[in-house]
């Protein structure tokens, strides 16, 4: 991809070399300016240029360019003492010390552009499609090393269903896999709780047999008292509501 402007947007040479440089040495490109002089009209017209997703990121004063970039490790938080109380997709890693209770296990549905044939039959939430419908599909999934226990559902129900799956992309965040499934360029797996995103340009379909994505409270042992006791407690009510019988 070289820049070279839009035909709504004239760049000036020097504008062109900065974001050809940028993107040759796929490194950050930094755009410093005061309100209103068009840092975020350039970035649109990258995007468009590009035929890639524009993904926001709303910062304020105090925000470190780190929070946007590290890899969130709550049960690391756990153990160190940054957090009391963390709800984990799956125990994985360190985990001494660290007590897990199962709150729920939820079924995973299909993310597809509001476009997709698999999105255009039936009515919208409805109609279900079966695992081997996405063996071909481009599939964009939460990287492993920040999801390693939805990654390992998906790829097992691909398994199971019979086929290898044909991963293009993954993205750090589950709400990164929607901006990128919004932006046409792939479908997704994610767990069904994320319909309520309700995201522009995303249908959710029922899969046949669905992945299953368990829901884990943890907390660091002996970290017992006010809110977090509290916390705990209904906790544990919750999951003996939702066990199995």
């Amino acid at each position: 991809m070289k820049f070279e402007g839009t035909s709504s947007y004239v760049a000036t040479d020097d504008l062109k070399v900065a974001v050809n440089a940028a993107v040759t040495l796929r490194r950050p490109l930094l755009v410093k300016g005061e309100p209103g002089t068009g840092k975020t009209v350039l970035a649109q017209e990258i995007a468009k240029a590009a035929n890639a997703p524009l993904i926001e990121w709303n910062i304020k004063s105090t925000t470190k360019a780190q929070q946007g970039l590290y890899e969130y490790d709550a049960v690391a938080r756990l153990r160190d003492g940054q957090l009391d109380v963390a709800f984990i997709r799956q125990p994985q890693g360190d985990t001494g010390q660290i007590t897990f209770v199962p709150v729920l296990e939820e079924p995973m549905v299909l993310a597809a552009p509001s476009a997709h044939p698999l999105a255009l039959t039936g009515r919208a939430g409805k109609a279900v499609v079966p695992m081997t419908a996405i063996a071909a599909e481009k599939l964009i999934l939460y990287r492993r090393r920040t999801g390693q226990g939805l990654y390992d559902a998906i790829i097992a129900a691909c398994h199971g269903a019979g086929f290898s799956p044909n991963i293009e992309q993954e993205a750090p965040r589950l709400l990164t896999t929607l901006s990128l499934v919004a932006a046409g360029l792939g479908v997704s797996v994610v767990p069904a709780s994320l319909m309520r995103m309700q995201v522009e340009g995303i249908v959710y379909r029922p899969l046949a047999p669905p992945p299953r994505a368990p829901l884990y409270c943890a907390y660091r042992e002996g970290v017992l008292a006010g809110p977090t006791a509290r916390l705990l407690d209904h906790v544990h009510v919750a999951a003996r509501s939702v066990a199995p019988e």
